[in-house]
């Protein structure tokens, strides 16, 4: 089956083919690995369909920190089907965690019918249920519980400018607490209205006395204050 034809890019085949987790003769899916809670609970996955918008600078630049930094845990806020969210976990070593945060119910303007099983069903056909803990929630209500240690904040659930912008506030003090990179997606999204992922770092940003780079959409933020960078 050509992995390629259900949406997965070809650079995330192709770590996926280094970690083990597909053979390289025609794509072909090994068995998955032992189930564990809420995956157990799907006893008939979906066929594999890993439709979404990850932008091959994000792909890069993620693999870079996740190397570079010796990432061991991250937490993604908006994983919708898991092409992301399947990259970055394959990245991690065998007792890495990555927490994924969503309500899986999509947008409104995309809808597509089992989007929290398609997931996990997802999840399962790489063989990656050890590593991603899902948590069904708003991003608000999981900055609330959220009490692990983490490495990496991933940013890309709701694009508009409030969203983002409450995102940073909630997961900042924690990317704080822990030293985490703080990352996200969709620097250019809408640009007929504004920009609003930019509009949103440049108010947190200015607030907090701190600086972001951004990589195409890919973007970070440099956790030290500008008033203490050369």
């Amino acid at each position: 089956q050509d992995l390629q034809n259900l949406g997965i890019s070809e650079d995330t085949i192709k770590v996926l083919i280094e970690k083990g987790i597909i053979e390289p003769l025609g794509y072909r899916l090994k068995k998955t690995s032992p189930l564990t809670f809420p995956y157990s609970l799907i006893s008939d996955p979906l066929p594999l369909f890993l439709h979404g918008w990850f932008n091959t600078a994000c792909r890069q630049r993620l693999q870079t920190l996740i190397e570079k930094h010796n990432v061991q845990t991250i937490v993604e806020l908006g994983s919708w089907l898991g092409q992301s969210t399947l990259f970055m976990a394959s990245l991690l070593p065998d007792s890495g965690k990555l927490y994924a945060v969503d309500h899986w119910e999509g947008p409104e303007d995309l809808q597509v019918p089992c989007v929290y099983k398609q997931f996990l069903s997802n999840v399962i056909h790489a063989q990656l249920t050890h590593k991603i803990v899902p948590l069904r929630t708003t991003t608000q209500e999981a900055s609330k519980d959220f009490k692990s240690p983490v490495d990496l904040i991933y940013i890309d659930a709701c694009h508009e400018e409030e969203a983002v912008y409450q995102d940073l506030k909630d997961w900042f003090p924690i990317a704080k607490k822990w030293g985490s990179l703080l990352c996200g997606d969709d620097f250019y999204w809408k640009k007929e209205k504004g920009y609003p992922v930019q509009k949103a770092l440049n108010r947190f940003c200015r607030e907090e006395n701190l600086t972001y780079v951004n990589t195409d959409v890919f973007w970070e933020i440099i956790t030290t204050p500008a008033s203490q960078q050369g």
